[in-house]
């Protein structure tokens, strides 16, 4: 009679195990490459944040192997570039010249560089250092001896940094500099500073200014999601370009405090210029400007293309007019200069806010600049 053979109970149990460790292993595995993964997504979603542009000229700096940056250390001396209080600094066209002139003040003479800005609002509110260091504890320098500049339109001073030994005009541990003007032409030109200013050499005012801007700031989270809302609502869709106008008037109701700088008759070449640019299929029109009537006239014009980034108009230096969230239209300000280096073409006016937005575009093509009713290329 057939009889079935019982199976060898420790022959299952041995292939049962193997089974399990297996299983087992594959599952750690699996976990193992789930969280790497999961981990990888979240650190390059918190990374991923613009850096302001940089024209990128010169990136590669082979004399001597010489690194751009090299401020990220804990000297026992600093320079700051300071605009705290109620002295004027100037928009924040004349504040960015200021912060590269001191930043390379600071490269000259081999100090910690450092940035205060709390007027109106504190600079942490809305950029964060990039490459640089420039967050400095206010706690660290109440105890040193320290020396105030104050050079804010004062033009007889950048001829002193063509030959002046900085460290011996002023030797003290910490200075603070509030200036608008650009000093990298003057200092390139002194022969003590040659090697400190070796990479400045091969590159332009303009370059030079692009490339420190770039250095030293990045957007905060908070920005950096508004710009990304903007530009996602706005421009949907590749094949869509964002032509913009930046449109200074000067003294008008909206900017009281200005010097007067446009006239309303000047601006019909611009909106000449801009209706060159009429298929609603392929162009947004993009318009920053200091008076809310050019900004109601560009609206009306321009209805069906017309994209804004909403907020109060405002003077960094001259915000308060009974304006309400003074914060949040500085960060309007900042917000619209970074637009305006994204543009595919560009109309600036003359003022240093749309200027060094024009100095800070990757692609000079396509930039333009408007004076008293003409348009011309940029140089």
């Amino acid at each position: 009679m057939f009889r079935l053979k019982m199976p060898d109970f420790r022959v299952i149990a041995v292939v049962s195990f193997l089974f399990l460790l297996c299983t087992w292993h594959q599952f750690i595995v699996d976990k193992q490459c789930t969280v790497t993964t999961s981990n990888q997504l979240k650190q390059n979603s918190m990374d991923h944040f613009e850096e302001l542009p940089s024209d990128e000229v010169n990136e590669n700096l082979s004399i001597n192997k010489q690194e751009l940056v090299h401020l990220n250390n804990y000297r026992t001396k600093y320079i700051i570039y300071y605009c705290v209080g109620e002295k004027t600094c100037g928009g924040w066209g004349d504040r960015q010249l200021g912060i590269v002139s001191v930043y390379l003040m600071a490269l000259a003479m081999g100090r910690r560089f450092g940035i205060m800005i709390s007027k109106p609002c504190e600079i942490s509110a809305f950029l964060r250092p990039n490459k640089v260091n420039w967050e400095v504890d206010a706690n660290e320098l109440h105890s040193l001896e320290s020396r105030y500049l104050y050079l804010i339109g004062n033009k007889e001073y950048i001829p002193l940094l063509q030959w002046a030994d900085l460290e011996t005009l002023y030797p003290e541990d910490v200075v603070y500099v509030t200036t608008n003007y650009d000093y990298s032409n003057a200092l390139k030109v002194n022969v003590r500073y040659k090697e400190q200013l070796l990479w400045a050499l091969q590159m332009s005012s303009e370059s030079v200014f692009a490339k420190v801007m770039n250095l030293l700031f990045r957007f905060n989270n908070v920005l950096q999601i508004h710009l990304q809302n903007f530009f996602t609502v706005n421009i949907p869709r590749p094949y869509i370009q964002l032509v913009c106008a930046q449109i200074r008037i000067g003294r008008n109701p909206s900017m009281p405090g200005d010097e007067p700088r446009n006239t309303m008759s000047d601006l019909q070449s611009v909106w000449n210029f801009l209706s060159r640019y009429n298929n609603t299929s392929k162009y947004k029109i993009f318009v920053t400007t200091d008076s809310e009537e050019v900004r109601a006239i560009a609206s009306e014009k321009f209805a069906s293309q017309f994209v804004y980034n909403s907020g109060e108009i405002i003077h960094v230096d001259k915000p308060y007019y009974g304006k309400k969230n003074v914060c949040d239209n500085v960060m309007k300000v900042i917000m619209d200069q970074y637009i305006l280096t994204k543009c595919d073409t560009l109309l600036v006016s003359r003022s240093y806010f749309g200027e060094n937005a024009a100095i800070m575009r990757k692609n000079k093509k396509n930039t333009f600049i408007f004076k008293t009713g003409e348009i011309f290329a940029w140089h």
